[in-house]
């Protein structure tokens, strides 16, 4: 055997022996529900955290286009356990009222669920002076898997989050802003009839 065969043949080894090695990362692909290539990286600032089974991906707090003081949360809760779980508290350190539409929202088992946003669930706070830009330490209680706190941004209801307002209420359409009213000049001396 020559040294260009010797040569050739390591080539082939060494891409055989770097599929063999590939073969158990991409064996992950098809793990279900949970699979790394299947999890979303959190999108902007948004929270995202994780107690027990129970994932909190992307919560904003979105300020509502109506009245200022009112917030709706904008988050995705994932469930990867084998058991259904419930949203049933969320508590903010500022001053305000949070409340959960329906009193809890529950998490079924292998299942996300959306809050503020194509969903009939809503945590909305009221009564607080948050400016946009800020972070608001809101803790989420569930039912099984306990209790997880973090800091999540306040972001105006523009861009991705427009549309997004307390309850789904719709914010009305903006006032249209009059055009002012254009008068044709006279070329200057053309005669005026009576």
């Amino acid at each position: 055997m020559n040294g260009i065969t010797r040569h050739a043949s390591g080539k082939r080894t060494a891409v055989l022996a770097a599929s063999i090695a590939a073969v158990p990362l991409l064996a992950g692909c098809f793990n279900g529900f949970a699979a790394q290539t299947s999890v979303q990286p959190p999108s902007g600032d948004g929270l995202s955290t994780q107690v027990g089974d129970i994932q909190v991906r992307s919560a904003v707090w979105v300020r509502s286009p109506l009245n200022p003081t009112d917030f709706t949360l904008s988050a995705t809760f994932v469930n990867d356990g084998q058991t259904p779980d419930a949203l049933t508290s969320v508590t903010t350190d500022t001053k305000g009222t949070v409340e959960i539409t329906g009193g809890t929202i529950p998490l079924t088992k292998i299942a996300e669920t959306r809050t503020g946003y194509n969903t009939t669930y809503y945590v909305n706070l009221s009564g607080a002076l948050i400016a946009p830009s800020n972070y608001v330490s809101t803790t989420f209680t569930f039912a099984r898997a306990g209790a997880v706190t973090g800091s999540v941004l306040v972001v105006p209801a523009e861009g991705i989050y427009q549309g997004i307002t307390p309850n789904g209420v719709p914010a009305p359409p903006p006032k249209p802003t009059p055009s002012p009213t254009v008068t044709e000049a006279k070329p200057e001396g053309e005669a005026h009839s009576s």
